[in-house]
């Protein structure tokens, strides 16, 4: 009965841990996605405050930030590459910048972003930042470990938990079948520990008013044929004699 009544509990500790694990699962990766989106994003806004609007006709050099992992490109506004290590040629993504809007996109095995640069409000340029989409996987398997391991760990307590209650659940029951069998081998002073639940309580109850009702029984069938034996013997020692 332990057994079974642990592996129920167990069994629906499992199953919370699914409904709720499948779906972070899946939401998990996407929202490290989205996450690693912005945060190249921002990184490209504030590199993009570095470089200076007339960045075509200064004769200062430009230095492009530097951050880890992260690849800057400065193209002009004819869409070509002016500072970096980016293609040539901008194509459609730093055309979009240059119509003065936030662009993102995947190429290949990195993410890029491209920041319009405005001077005097106009567009003067491009700043493209490129990171590799495996930093962001590495994130996302990082949260699916650490899900993981809280799932298992739920399990573990779930499994402890069971056990404890299982065998609070189950010693009553003991007590009953013990007392039980007590009274089946013809020992009426039997005594059921009251559990504190209410069903295996009333069923102590009953099994120790019955106990005492044989008990009665009993005791007067043995009064009564000791009585019987007793006058039966009188007249036949009389007639012994």
């Amino acid at each position: 009965m332990r057994r079974r009544l642990a592996a129920a509990i167990l069994a629906v500790a499992a199953l919370a841990v699914a409904l709720f694990g499948v779906p972070l699962a899946i939401v998990v990766p996407r929202f490290v996605d989205e996450q690693g989106a912005s945060r190249l994003e921002r990184r490209a806004v504030l590199a993009s405050r570095q470089v200076p609007g007339d960045f075509a006709t200064n004769a200062d050099p430009v230095e492009l930030p530097e951050h880890s992992g992260i690849a800057y490109t400065l193209y002009g506004r004819d869409g070509t590459r002016a500072l970096g290590s980016g293609p040539r040629d901008g194509g459609a993504l730093v055309d979009g910048a240059l119509s003065n809007r936030v662009v993102q996109a995947e190429r290949g095995e990195n993410r890029v972003v491209a920041i319009p640069i405005v001077d005097h409000e106009q567009v003067m340029g491009a700043l493209v930042a490129s990171e590799p989409t495996r930093v962001t996987d590495a994130r996302a398997n990082r949260a699916l470990l650490v899900l993981a391991g809280l799932g298992l760990a739920v399990l573990a307590v779930g499994a402890l938990v069971a056990r404890v209650v299982a065998g609070r659940l189950a010693k009553p029951v003991v007590e009953i079948r013990d007392q039980a069998v007590r009274l089946g081998e013809g020992e009426f002073d039997i005594s059921v520990p009251r559990s504190g639940i209410d069903d295996l309580d009333e069923a102590g109850a009953a099994l120790e008013s019955t106990a005492r009702r044989l008990d009665d029984l009993v005791a007067r069938e043995r009064a009564f044929s000791a009585d019987a034996s007793h006058q039966l013997r009188t007249p036949l020692a009389a007639l012994r004699t």
